[in-house]
């Protein structure tokens, strides 16, 4: 009989779908940046052509661009390090999480229609799908089998 990957590794599988879920959860965040400033009305590029003009709206956004690739690139090298086990990476991603929520829960206080129900499919994504994405992946890093895998590797 063949063994599986993680197997192999050693590896549990809460660590190998947190990986993958990290990767959905960046890969996600990519796809809403490059909808939300290039197709969804009103566009974030038509927004910063409004405010900054033609040159420097196309500026602010191939610098919002290129700081969302930055992000991406340090989220999947991780993600790469939490597959391998290192712990400080998976607290990292964890204090990560917690500023999140602590940014979300402050932008409710400021705005309270962050309770409204999104108004379309894209609405619903977009608001909802990286939050729990996000939080499967903290729910399965932090897990006990998780935990004795990283506990193994320091």
């Amino acid at each position: 009989m063949t063994s599986t990957p993680v197997e192999r590794t050693g590896r549990p599988g809460t660590v190998e779908a947190a990986f993958l879920l990290l990767l959905a959860l960046i890969a996600a965040n990519l796809v809403l940046w490059v909808s939300d400033v290039f197709f969804v009305a009103p566009t974030g590029l038509d927004s910063m052509r409004a405010a900054a003009g033609d040159g420097g709206g196309l500026r602010q956004a191939a610098v919002s661009g290129t700081v969302m690739l930055l992000i991406a690139a340090v989220g999947v090298l991780l993600a790469v390090l939490i597959r391998r086990g290192r712990n400080w990476a998976r607290l990292l991603i964890a204090a990560v999480g917690a500023l999140a929520v602590l940014m979300f829960l402050t932008t409710v206080n400021m705005d309270g229609t962050m309770w409204a129900a999104p108004t379309s499919a894209y609405g619903l994504f977009r608001d909802v799908v990286p939050g729990l994405l996000g939080l499967a992946v903290l729910v399965l890093l932090f897990l006990p089998a998780s935990n004795t895998y990283f506990s193994r590797r320091t």
